[in-house]
């Protein structure tokens, strides 16, 4: 798994790059009362969405996963799973939203609408 995973240092300068990465917030509607910023660019899917149909993300495109777990729970679960899938160009925020925060990257506030998932 390590070698999936990718420290804000670098996540922050391949988004100044031109090999963009995909960026994906992982978190349930329940973290977005508690966190309520984002990683400027990132799309929010649900981890349930990601894995009934795998086929919204591409092979051929570099994703970052992150969520708000201490031990990046959610993000890890996702990853094993895309990596199953052989989604192979797939990594994990090391320390998720927290680290990329704490090194004094830019966040953004979640605007959009979304549903509390209660199932």
């Amino acid at each position: 798994m390590l070698s999936h995973t990718i420290t804000p240092e670098t996540l922050h300068d391949l988004l100044d790059s031109d090999q963009k990465p995909a960026v994906v917030d992982l978190r349930l509607p329940l973290d977005f009362l508690v966190h309520t910023e984002i990683i400027p660019g990132a799309q929010r899917i649900s981890p349930r969405e990601i894995v009934a149909n795998p086929d919204m993300l591409s092979k051929d495109q570099d994703y970052v996963l992150y969520c708000t777990c201490p031990g990046e729970d959610t993000s890890g679960i996702v990853l094993e799973t895309a990596l199953k899938m052989e989604f192979l160009r797939v990594k994990m925020l090391a320390g998720g939203l927290e680290a990329w925060k704490q090194k004094g990257y830019p966040v953004a506030p979640y605007d959009k609408p979304f549903r509390l998932d209660v199932q």
